[in-house]
């Protein structure tokens, strides 16, 4: 099975689990189960939100990788620190970490 594949599979199953959170919270609520209909409710709540928040730690990595990238991108340009980052890291090894971490973001993007 492919990423896309399983990316693709993923995200059906937490869009049918939320709608089965939901229908089972109604089902319950019409027979008078309120308690159990509020558990429910509750556990799709979290799911959403934690979601939400898989969304915005995303923005943020992302926000984060290009910011590096610029700033790979002046240091490769500065030819006193051609080879060197803050962290005595070679250029092209930043590279590959950026590009690594924009890949991992792609991925987990399409998990959603």
């Amino acid at each position: 099975m492919s990423d896309e594949t399983t990316q693709a599979a993923i995200q059906t199953y937490r869009a049918e689990l939320v709608e089965s959170l939901s229908d089972e919270a109604d089902l319950c609520r019409n027979d008078g189960a309120d308690d159990i209909a509020n558990l429910l409710d509750e556990a799709r709540t979290r799911i959403v939100q934690l979601e939400q928040t898989q969304n915005e730690l995303l923005q943020a990595l992302e926000s984060l990788m290009r910011s590096a990238l610029e700033a790979r991108t002046f240091i490769v340009n500065a030819p006193e620190l051609r080879y060197t980052t803050s962290k005595n890291m070679p250029a092209e090894s930043l590279y590959f970490a950026i590009r690594a971490a924009q890949d991992a973001i792609a991925k987990a993007r399409g998990a959603k």
